[in-house]
């Protein structure tokens, strides 16, 4: 047994999965895999001691699978009674595997040794394998009996168990070999050895073997040099095999950031120096929907989880120069028309900000957890082309620089005043959530991200940008206005026409309507998009934003949009923005009336509103002299331009 169920077992924890690995070294040469295979269904039935009632075999070879010796299965059994169904995974011990630069799949010496096999894997706590052997007289026992009369070693070639217990994830590697030897098998190219420069990592000078040593007498400078060359033996040799699991099989960086999230687990120090090295084949070998799909489990695993992740892809610097952090090389991939598309290179990265604005998201399913998430974390950063302030200057290349920094920007919005006026901070807010969702859309392009993930990452993005430009007022917000009075919820002053077009505004950016419907859509979250502009927006704002909210969020009327198919005036195109009106107009006077027949809606509005509707109609119509009338006596209503339909039938 090996891999994941292993370590889950160590781990105290129930294991999801079973995978067995047959050592098929010492069996003649037509022994495969798929033979075994094939044979264990008569077997089953030759030993019912065994209780397995049905054997499902189902080989998972493709077409490149077959072509590099690759000899997996997968099998449905059915054990027990009641039947229990047991999927397991099969593989054989796997000795030297054979990478090329442009495939994650190698070719395989499929009878290696258990210690080979193990020395394949990515982490020491996936390289520890269970032998299980049956008892000699298994045969003649029962299925349980048989079970508990078979023996168990626990393999551990590399230090998992310790690094189980340590809550520390590394590579394992060939401490047998020195060190010098294996930086040269693997840091082969001119690239590699100047990098490899760069990073201080060099191969250490050979030393004499155990035999050959004079012995040292412990506490001399001698025993302490010898010590020191050892340790660094010892790092250059978990560097550079690591430089290898990861340039391989570069989605192993994925996999491993994932563990460490998922398990809590600190990932060991030279696994950083290694990951430069993986960067081009992490961006070049790595299919983005294969990418998403490791994203996914990390959303999976739960939301502290999905924010560890996100916090050591943005916020760990990368040494080395090649990019700053691992963000752009994971996030991304190839379109679907072949492109590549991935996050651009931040320049800074706010961890409190994203960990602020996650706390205002409520429970979600992972995958729209996943692009909230991601929308904060690329919200939360220092992106080329970034924003810069109205009139701010640009680079050479046109793309605007970031002007406010992200903890800047957010202990300004948090503590009131950031050296900079109001609105030309919310300007550079609203720039900074266009250029997120830029960025936030190139990724999940490139990793071909489900519509879920897509939406929750963009709609939230988005909403933060339009809730800080809010349009100008027209005449029927000062209208609408002079019917709200003083609402308690917006500190008790007189609603201006302005504050009820930014309150529309606010109700129509968020869909307030549909989730008070309990119709919310894909990646519309009120407090989360409020907690995003939080983070650089002005703190007046903030407090206006929030405001703002909380009054909208007040029961309501129940309006029918079959009660403005009655009002004779309205036109077509403004039935929806009416709508919106007349849902924030009852929230600000407190008033959750019923509205769902046009008589209603009519006594409302004239009575109850003081002459409302008559004072709209004013606002939308313009009275005409009719052309057709002779003496000009006769008038017609024509709505103002500001009004009227937009070519194409959408609003003005």
């Amino acid at each position: 047994m090996n891999g994941g169920y292993v370590r889950d077992l160590l781990l105290g924890k129930a294991p999801d999965d079973l995978d067995l690995s047959l050592c098929l070294r010492e069996c003649a040469p037509d022994m495969t895999l798929v033979r075994i295979m094939d044979l264990m269904e008569p077997f089953a039935r030759r030993r019912p001691d065994l209780d397995v009632s049905s054997v499902k075999v189902m080989n998972i070879l493709s077409d490149t699978s077959k072509e590099k010796n690759i000899d997996t299965a997968k099998a449905h059994l059915g054990v027990g009674h009641p039947v229990v169904r047991i999927e397991v995974d099969f593989m054989p011990t796997i000795g030297e595997e054979t990478y090329d630069d442009t495939d994650r799949v190698p070719t395989r010496d499929v009878r290696g040794t258990a210690e080979q096999d193990a020395l394949r894997r990515d982490l020491t706590i996936g390289a520890l394998l269970i032998e299980v052997t049956a008892a000699p007289d298994a045969e003649a026992l029962g299925a349980h009996a048989a079970a508990e009369a078979m023996s168990w070693r626990l393999l551990d070639y590399y230090g998992g168990l310790a690094d189980l217990r340590d809550g520390v994830l590394r590579s394992p590697y060939p401490s047998g070999r020195a060190a010098a030897q294996v930086f040269a098998e693997v840091i082969r190219s001119s690239h590699e050895q100047d990098l490899a420069t760069q990073l201080g990592l060099a191969p250490p000078p050979a030393t004499l073997d155990a035999a050959a040593k004079p012995a040292l007498v412990p506490g001399t400078a001698e025993a302490a040099a010898a010590a020191a060359a050892a340790e660094e033996e010892e790092r250059v040799l978990q560097v550079v095999w690591w430089v290898k699991v990861l340039r391989d099989d570069p989605l192993r960086v994925l996999r491993a950031m994932r563990f460490a999230a998922k398990l809590d687990f600190t990932l060991h120090e030279t696994f950083w120096t290694a990951v430069p090295f993986a960067l081009p084949a992490l961006q070049t070998k790595v299919a983005g929907a294969r990418k998403s799909t490791e994203l996914f489990k990390i959303a999976k695993a739960g939301r502290p989880a999905l924010l560890d992740f996100l916090s050591l892809s943005f916020g760990r610097p990368l040494p080395g120069g090649g990019l700053p952090c691992l963000a752009p090389a994971l996030f991304g991939g190839a379109d679907a028309k072949g492109a590549a598309r991935f996050l651009a290179a931040c320049d800074g990265f706010d961890g409190p900000g994203l960990v602020a604005a996650a706390a205002a998201l409520p429970t979600l399913q992972p995958e729209e957890d996943f692009g909230a998430c991601l929308a904060a974390a690329t919200y939360a950063c220092t992106m080329p082309p970034q924003c810069s302030p109205p009139g701010g200057a640009s680079g050479a290349d046109g793309a605007s620089a970031m002007a406010v920094d992200p903890p800047a920007a957010a202990a300004a919005a948090r503590g009131g005043g950031g050296g900079g006026d109001d609105d030309e901070v919310d300007a550079t807010c609203a720039l900074a959530a266009a250029a997120a969702l830029e960025e936030v859309t190139r990724a999940c392009e490139g990793l071909c991200a489900s519509n879920e993930v897509r939406q929750a990452a963009t709609t939230p993005l988005m909403c933060v940008e339009a809730l800080l430009q809010p349009p100008q007022p027209q005449g029927q917000h000062t209208v609408f206005a002079a019917c709200c009075g003083a609402p308690a919820a917006l500190g008790g002053a007189e609603v201006s026409a302005a504050e009820f077009c930014a309150l529309v505004h606010l109700w129509d950016t968020l869909k307030l309507d549909k989730i008070q419907q309990g119709k919310r859509g894909t990646g519309y979250l009120p407090a989360f998009a409020l907690a995003l502009a939080r983070q650089r927006c002005s703190a007046a704002t903030a407090a206006q934003l929030d405001a703002r909210l909380a009054a909208l969020s007040a029961p309501g009327p129940e309006v029918s949009g079959k009660s403005l198919l009655g009002i004779e005036l309205l036109p077509p195109h403004m039935r929806g923005t009416l709508m919106s009106q007349l849902n924030v107009l009852c929230r600000l006077r407190g008033e959750p009336v019923q509205l769902v027949q046009t008589a209603q809606l009519t006594e409302y509005l004239s009575s109850t509103c003081d002459g409302l509707l008559e004072r709209l109609y004013a606002e939308w119509y313009v009275d005409k002299a009719d052309a057709a009338d002779a003496g000009g006596a006769s008038r017609k209503r024509e709505l103002k331009t500001l009004y009227a339909p937009q070519r194409g039938g959408r609003k003005k």
